[in-house]
């Protein structure tokens, strides 16, 4: 593995370095800046999520996507404790507890429910 990204990184960074200054110039243009919708188009181009390639067939393409709603980064609950009365509140218990996101944004409720929910067992074998 350490031989394969000695060789990769010198290869793909500069390839990915370029790609996200790319994406970055095209938000810049963009009249809506930062607040882009993905798939909107600026003047230089269609403002993607993400840009994935493939050096095998030296292909790019871009892929958008939904907010996902229980994100511990952009989620809508985290964002208002984030900009709420109780910032510096808000942010000690983050830096405290680890779980602090997870419990605000809901993930943690979406892990427990994966876990104890419903599992199709076939007992007929």
């Amino acid at each position: 593995m350490d031989q394969q990204c000695t060789v990769t990184r010198p290869g793909l960074a500069p390839i990915a370095a370029a790609l996200a200054v790319e994406l970055a110039v095209s938000l810049w243009h963009h009249p809506e800046g930062a607040h882009a919708p993905a798939g909107s188009m600026s003047p230089l181009g269609e403002c993607p999520h993400q840009i994935r390639g493939a050096l095998l067939r030296y292909e790019q393409r871009c892929f958008t996507g939904a907010a996902f709603s229980q994100c511990i980064a952009c989620s809508s609950r985290v964002l208002e404790a984030y900009r709420g009365p109780g910032r510096d509140a808000f942010l000690l218990s983050v830096f405290k507890d680890g779980k602090t996101l997870d419990r605000i944004s809901g993930l943690d409720s979406l892990f427990n429910a994966s876990i104890e929910g419903d599992w199709d067992e076939d007992d007929s074998e």
